[in-house]
């Protein structure tokens, strides 16, 4: 592959290296509700011609951190953040962001037994995969449907 100087003094990623994202396996430490809700605020500081907006998320649909959710009112204890808690709060941030006009999308790749929780965070706004090779015509089916949403 022939290798090209970089920009502006910046790393030159080429596709070999790019395609190491696909080995990464999130076995903890991986609070989706937190991740949805940093990116609804990066969304808000982005300067955008565009009045709709289209958030495709690719996930495993089962969030999960060794870290507690802290104490509340209603759980002076405070709480595991997995199983359901962590499903709570995952589906409570694409709520937020769907009320914010964020058209939220996920492809899921998981577990037969984790299509329940994907139903309950993304209602019927998923699709399933089960090889990563299939990604990008999940993606593209997720992106038509949404446009054919947005113009019927």
């Amino acid at each position: 592959m022939k290798k090209t100087p970089p920009l502006s003094g910046k790393k030159n990623f080429t596709e070999k290296k790019c395609d190491r994202i696909f080995h990464y396996y999130a076995t903890g430490w991986n609070r989706d509700g937190l991740a949805l809700r940093e990116t609804a605020e990066l969304l808000q500081l982005l300067p955008s011609p565009a009045d709709k907006h289209l958030l495709l998320i690719l996930t495993d649909v089962a969030p999960n951190d060794s870290q507690r959710i802290l104490p509340s009112e209603n759980a002076p204890f405070g709480s595991a953040y997995e199983e359901h808690a962590a499903i709570k709060d995952t589906a409570a941030e694409v709520r937020a962001l769907r009320k914010n006009g964020i058209h939220v999308s996920a492809v899921f790749m998981g577990n037969d037994d984790e299509v329940t929780n994907a139903k309950q965070i993304y209602g019927k706004e998923f699709t399933r995969i089960r090889q990563i090779d299939q990604l990008s015509k999940a993606a593209g089916r997720l992106i038509q449907k949404e446009i054919r949403e947005l113009y019927s």
